[in-house]
């Protein structure tokens, strides 16, 4: 019914609104959601809840954790729907195995065999991939000193001499100086952001640089 006084637009109790016709507080959540989330969808029939959840949380895990958002519709939360228990398909979820390109080892293992000031750089991935031993046996192979960001921070024993400390901002000022003498940066499961770098232009401008990270995103922009 239309209220002539307001002009607003009164619904009867249980009347549902299709999306985008602009019913009482309708918001586009997932176009709203869609910059801070791994992945988001919307959920319209009952019968699809189960299989979406699981993958929700599967996509979630995989590669870079991340937040996954399901907005379930009302008529799909109170509709009732036969539970299967189908375990959703994996390979539809999970990132595809990244190859990398002819060559790059090799050189990666050249910079490593010339460099005279390498530093790691050590961030969240290393903890999250659970590879924190191998991460060790690295640095003690290779005796490299260890900056770390503020995640990152627990994934080398704070006790080793080769751990400088956190790196960034906020970090310590003879880390920061380090890198910039450095001329080979090894950064490991971390993004380059800019609380770490600071000013791009300025940044370790004589160092080479290894990026060893899940997310090609993050790998392809520096």
């Amino acid at each position: 019914m239309l209220d002539s006084f307001s002009g607003r637009v009164y619904y009867r109790p249980g009347q549902q609104q299709s999306p985008g016709s602009d019913a009482f507080q309708e918001i586009d959540i997932t176009g709203i959601t869609m910059p801070i989330t791994k992945h988001n969808v919307v959920v319209t029939k009952a019968e699809d809840v189960a299989r979406t959840l699981r993958e929700a949380f599967l996509i979630a895990n995989s590669g870079r954790p991340g937040p996954v958002l399901v907005d379930i519709t009302k008529d799909a939360q109170q509709a009732s729907a036969e539970f299967t228990g189908s375990v959703c398909a994996e390979t539809s979820a999970q990132a595809p195995a990244q190859q990398s390109r002819p060559g790059r080892f090799d050189r990666a293992v050249e910079m490593l065999n010339t460099a005279k000031r390498p530093i790691i750089l050590a961030g969240h991935g290393i903890m999250v991939s659970g590879a924190m031993r191998a991460f060790e046996q690295f640095v003690r192979a290779g005796n490299y000193p260890v900056a770390m960001t503020l995640l990152g921070i627990g994934c080398f024993p704070a006790n080793n001499p080769l751990n400088l400390g956190m790196m960034g901002m906020h970090g310590e000022a003879w880390v920061n100086n380090a890198i910039q003498e450095a001329d080979l940066l090894i950064a490991v499961g971390m993004r380059f952001d800019d609380r770490v770098t600071g000013d791009l232009r300025t940044y370790a401008k004589s160092a080479r640089k290894i990026h060893i990270e899940i997310d090609r995103a993050e790998s392809t922009r520096t």
